[in-house]
């Protein structure tokens, strides 16, 4: 009985890696914004939008556009998308909480007035993670998980497009500051360390200072650029040297967290970087190998079915 039961089990796809840890970087980016923010400063009034929300088009659409601009109904919402977020962290049901969680992280993206680069990064990964984690039925994401066969192929179309997208994001960066004079002369880096909004504490601020003009102001400056204009290229290389990415991209924004002040960045490319490194294998058993499972492994099955 055992034996038959794992028969008609066909082969799964399995995602090397898992994607439980980027998962959980990008809902904990959301809920720092979510949970240090609230609506009144995430959506300041301007002249343009005097509800302080974006919601012309298929923003209208978003959670935040959708309960109106009240106090009380903001306040809910916003406990209600704190409480959903902090649960897609622990990890539990992906399958039903990956697309609450694309859903706020896009909405939120949408209905801000001065989106950042991280807030499109973020709702972009949100969506791709919806079409690994909608056909995975454990209970908690942690680990390499298992995928049905009839959700392989929209499972690998994630696994591709995240690198491409991610590529995109680095070289598209790299190309814009290489644009600008600033970054060409070496002068671009002390200059964004020391910008009064989000530039480094007073301490570090002599020390920066003191580089500005210097040769070390323009290794600084391209270094950066380096990094940058490299981790386009090692995302899309085999799998050793996107492991080698992980490492550069946590080291680059790791610093640029820590130095300007930007976790949420950090956070959510850090996350993108890690997905990146994903990948997956599939496909009948290996020459050799017995085409009845054994008991346990059948057992196992059954067990996995039934979670």
């Amino acid at each position: 009985m055992f034996a038959s039961v794992a028969l008609a089990q066909p082969s799964r796809l399995r995602v090397l890696g898992g994607y439980g840890l980027p998962r959980s970087l990008l809902a904990a980016a959301t809920l720092s914004v979510l949970g240090f923010n609230p609506p009144g400063i995430l959506f300041a009034p301007t002249p343009a939008d005097p509800s302080g929300m974006r919601c012309d088009g298929v923003a209208g659409a978003g959670l935040w556009c959708l309960v109106g601009d009240s106090p009380q109904s903001q306040a809910v919402l916003r406990w209600l998308a704190l409480v959903v977020l902090a649960v897609c962290v622990s990890g539990w049901r992906p399958s039903w909480l990956c697309l609450p969680q694309w859903y706020i992280t896009a909405s939120l993206a949408m209905a801000l007035p001065a989106p950042s680069g991280a807030d499109y990064v973020a709702q972009i990964m949100a969506m791709l993670l919806v079409l690994l984690a909608l056909g995975d039925r454990r209970r908690w994401h942690w680990g390499p998980p298992r995928l049905a066969p009839h959700w392989t192929g929209a499972a690998a179309a994630a696994l591709l497009a995240v690198p491409v997208q991610l590529s995109i994001v680095y070289l598209a960066a790299t190309a814009a500051k290489l644009a600008q004079s600033e970054w060409r002369d070496g002068s671009a880096l002390p200059a964004a360390l020391l910008n009064p909004s989000f530039g480094v504490s007073d301490g570090l601020a002599c020390l920066v200072r003191s580089l500005v003009g210097t040769p070390a102001s323009a290794v600084a400056t391209w270094t950066v650029l380096g990094l940058e204009a490299s981790l386009g290229v090692l995302v899309l290389a085999p799998m050793a040297y996107r492991r080698l990415a992980i490492a550069l991209g946590v080291a680059l924004h790791g610093v640029i967290a820590v130095l300007l002040g930007l976790p949420v960045f950090g956070l959510v490319m850090i996350a993108a970087v890690i997905l990146s490194a994903a990948s997956s294998s599939a496909g009948p058993r290996p020459a050799g190998q017995p085409q009845v499972p054994l008991l346990k492994e059948s057992g196992d099955v059954l067990a996995r079915t039934a979670d």
